[in-house]
């Protein structure tokens, strides 16, 4: 009995070790959200290629616009701004 039962423990132990192991979808995936964010940010990517000695003088308006207004609404909108915590503390003496 003790001999069936010494090696069915240890190899149950290994694969419980081993399963730790595996890599999850959450590891294999983790920062391609914001790899993608920031490549859509980039609007000529062959531009570190071959950069320009000018500074960018122009853009396309509407884009340029539609930003814009996206951070005038988002900085001006307070309302999801917690208030501060005021945590009063009685009872202590120094």
């Amino acid at each position: 009995m003790k001999n069936i039962l010494l090696p069915s423990a240890l190899l149950a132990v290994c694969a419980v070790l081993t399963a730790g192991c595996a890599e999850t979808r959450t590891e294999r995936e983790f920062g391609d959200s914001v790899r993608e964010v920031m490549s859509k940010q980039i609007h000529d990517p062959g531009a570190a290629a071959l950069p320009k000695s000018e500074a960018v003088t122009g853009g396309d308006a509407t884009r340029l616009e539609a930003v814009l207004e996206s951070h005038r609404g988002d900085v001006a909108d307070t309302s999801g701004i917690a208030k501060p915590v005021d945590m009063k503390i009685q009872g202590t003496s120094r």
